[in-house]
């Protein structure tokens, strides 16, 4: 049986299984290449996968906001608003299950640009559409910039308030 070949010496079957190849191979180029840039893009933000629910609850993202900056941001139901307020050197607003489930254990925690902590504050169970007030009353040392976030379960500081690996240095005062 004889194959009869074209210009190129490939035969007409051999050529359209390798064009389909080629697009398979710049198609997924083009999608590593696209997912890198979302990957960057998404680390420049200082986001993480947790975003996603794909890692632990309670893990920071590293955001840094200014003092005239607030937070607003709802990750795995919760809901966390945050700011500094200047006039009673604390952080004022207010943590909200946005889901139709109970979330157990929320509780929010802040950290300043001098390496303080503070909270967690105390652990409490939210029901759906549930909002609890927060007042984290800061340290006089003074700082240029913050982070906060929710945790929630038995995540980092499922040992209950108090100290631990956290030195001691939250803050008491918002209990």
């Amino acid at each position: 049986m004889s194959k009869k070949f074209n210009k190129t010496g490939f035969s007409g079957r051999v050529l359209p299984v390798l064009i389909a190849m080629s697009f398979t191979f710049l198609y997924c180029e083009n999608t590593d290449a696209q997912e890198k840039r979302e990957k960057e893009h998404t680390e420049q933000r200082g986001e993480h996968r947790r975003d996603r629910g794909e890692s632990r609850e309670g893990e920071e993202d590293g955001t840094q906001l200014r003092l005239n900056e607030t937070y607003k941001v709802s990750k795995r139901g919760v809901r966390l608003i945050l700011s500094y307020d200047k006039k009673s050197n604390s952080f004022l607003g207010s943590v909200e299950n946005v889901s139709r489930k109970l979330i157990k254990k929320v509780r929010v925690e802040v950290h300043l640009s001098n390496g303080t902590e503070l909270g967690p504050t105390i652990p409490v169970d939210l029901k759906p559409k549930m909002k609890k007030e927060i007042v984290l009353k800061a340290t006089k040392a003074s700082f240029k910039t913050w982070s906060t976030h929710a945790e929630i379960g038995n995540s980092e500081h499922g040992h209950g308030h108090g100290k631990g690996e956290h030195d001691g240095k939250e803050s008491k005062e918002h209990q």
